[in-house]
């Protein structure tokens, strides 16, 4: 498995690898169990040490497009959220914690300190879009604007500043018309 070279010298890690290959196999009970013994085993670990694995595996999660094979809603919300909160306390100026949040106004501080990452970049123009997107979808059927287009245009006039950033042109270029787009949408509705 590709991923166990992604977490060397995570010899803790054990059961999640066999949780992996149970929940590949499609043994739920006993995905479950190992699932069960890593919750103990990431406990005892030393900050560095799960923080790491936290960065590393939502990584990969994201990497595969597979957050459920990865990061189930447990080990997300009971393990790894409360380290990455405790995580932006003790670095405010880490941008991995921040990433790993899936919060948009901190994944907006991320790509503040590092507006290179390209997952931040791929986040905040996805959850930019999705959400003026779902704020402008019944506007052609006669019905008003969800939300305020003042504020999407704002943040669209913030994240457009990090546009150039995008490495994939063909992305870029998708994401420019999309966000335009977006953007034109709010204007006219202002108006």
């Amino acid at each position: 498995m590709a991923f166990i070279s992604k977490i060397e010298g995570l010899d803790w890690c054990g059961e999640y690898l066999l949780y992996l290959e149970n929940k590949q196999k499609g043994v739920k009970k006993e995905a479950k169990k190992h699932m069960d013994a890593f919750f103990y085993d990431f406990l005892k670990q030393k900050t560095e040490s799960k923080r790491f694995f936290i960065d590393k595996v939502n990584q990969i999660a994201y990497d595969h497009h597979d957050f459920g094979k990865y990061l189930p809603y447990d080990l997300y919300n009971k393990l790894f959220k409360p380290e990455i909160e405790k995580w932006i306390i003790d670095e405010p100026l880490n941008p991995i914690p921040l990433k790993w949040s899936y919060d948009f106004e901190l994944l907006k501080k991320a790509l503040m300190l590092n507006p290179l990452d390209q997952t931040v970049l791929h986040q905040l123009f996805t959850m930019l879009i999705a959400r003026i997107s779902m704020n402008q979808h019944e506007i052609k059927a006669g019905f008003g604007y969800e939300g305020n287009p003042k504020n999407d245009i704002e943040e669209i006039d913030f994240i457009m500043q990090y546009i150039d950033n995008i490495l994939n042109s063909e992305e870029k270029n998708r994401v420019k018309t999309l966000i335009e787009e977006l953007r034109e949408s709010a204007v006219h509705y202002l108006t």
